[in-house]
């Protein structure tokens, strides 16, 4: 099983901060943070499926994430209606950030 990483406050407060700009529709996102956002769920999403097949360096909020999905729980049900990470709906994005805000500290 994989060890969860202490992640640094900021990267998860970026990855709720892309969540909470999608959700409320805002379409002026600077393209760091949505790469940042696309990333952590690429990763998360295939660390999740299939650990051997990620190669490189992890974010740390990408293995905190997939420990979530990996759970079981109402993030696996909400990751598993997302089609592609670059395409995040408001709703789902909304879906995420409030599971995600309840099992890890997001703007804290």
């Amino acid at each position: 099983m994989l060890a969860t990483p202490a992640v640094e406050q900021n990267g998860f407060d970026l990855f709720c901060l892309g969540l909470t700009m999608i959700g409320r529709g805002d379409t002026d996102m600077p393209a760091p943070l949505k790469a940042h956002l696309v990333a952590v769920i690429t990763q998360a999403m295939t660390l999740a499926e299939n650990p051997d097949r990620i190669e490189g360096a992890l974010l740390p909020e990408a293995i905190q994430l997939a420990l979530e999905i990996r759970d079981g729980g109402q993030l696996s049900a909400i990751i598993k209606k997302l089609g592609s990470p670059q395409s995040i709906t408001p709703a789902l994005a909304n879906e995420i950030l409030h599971d995600v805000e309840s099992s890890v500290a997001c703007y804290r």
